[in-house]
């Protein structure tokens, strides 16, 4: 069993790298996040995977296309409101991919860095932002 687990781990990664240039680790880390989102309900807690670079046109959106081929109910965003973020999250549970979530979030509310921010779980979220990447704590 952990051998074929370990295989498609490696499956995973070499989709990633057939289509994105990515530092060292990054693509472990994104085929582990993948592997996360096919399993998310069996566990009650969920990471958001942050794509972050202080430079623009490094490859995120591409990251976020390869992810939305690879997870389930996959739904790219960029510029949706709040209530009806909500809405759909509440109705699908999608693997939510949001491009340029800096200023998607920060021009509302319920921003990330808030730790009052929690999505629904059983949602899974990944961000790209070209400003520092922040932490929970």
């Amino acid at each position: 069993m952990l051998d074929r687990c370990l295989e498609l781990l490696v499956d995973i990664r070499k989709e990633f790298e057939k289509y994105i240039l990515l530092p060292p680790g990054a693509a472990d880390a994104l085929s582990l996040w993948v592997l996360h989102a096919w399993t998310i309900d069996a566990g009650d807690i969920s990471p958001f995977l942050v794509l972050a670079s202080p430079t623009k046109r490094c490859g995120k959106t591409s990251v976020l296309i390869v992810l939305c081929y690879l997870t389930p109910r996959s739904e790219l965003a960029s510029n949706i409101s709040a209530s009806a973020l909500f809405r759909y999250v509440e109705e699908t549970r999608p693997t939510l991919l949001i491009d340029e979530a800096d200023s998607f979030l920060e021009s509302r509310r319920g921003d990330a860095r808030d730790p009052q921010f929690r999505p629904h779980t059983g949602s899974l979220v990944g961000f790209t932002s070209t400003s520092k990447p922040f932490c929970r704590r």
